[in-house]
């Protein structure tokens, strides 16, 4: 299947919609009181609802899963799947060290090499 640019635009920016939820949710799990959530439930219904981290991670989701409808559509899954989830996988250990000062350990970093050959391969 011929892909246009964009096909892969849309393709890229579904990856990274992923990536930005589970970093905004990451974010938001970090400061969350659960304990006070699950003492006064009503209390937390309302927490969760006025957290801007909840609506970003919602709106990141649902913006992912839109426009990965795109994807599967002009895409061979094949080939879709393993980019997006093989750059998904670098991307987020990237900004996780970032974000989160999570270690990227040697062997890691020689595994997100070796992906991102892949990813060129698969193209």
């Amino acid at each position: 299947m011929k892909n246009t640019l964009i096909d892969w635009l849309v393709l890229g920016f579904s990856t990274v919609m992923g990536v930005f939820a589970q970093l905004v949710l990451k974010q938001w799990i970090n400061g969350l009181d659960v304990q006070r959530i699950v003492r006064e439930p009503w209390i937390g219904i309302y927490l969760v609802l006025s957290n801007g981290y909840f609506w970003a991670y919602g709106i990141a989701a649902v913006t992912g899963v839109l426009s990965w409808f795109w994807v599967l559509r002009r895409f061979d899954l094949g080939v879709a799947y393993p980019i997006a989830e093989s750059g998904a996988f670098v991307l987020l250990l990237i900004a996780s060290a970032w974000m989160f000062s999570e270690p990227i350990p040697p062997l890691r970093w020689l595994g997100i090499g070796l992906i991102s050959a892949g990813l060129f391969l698969c193209r």
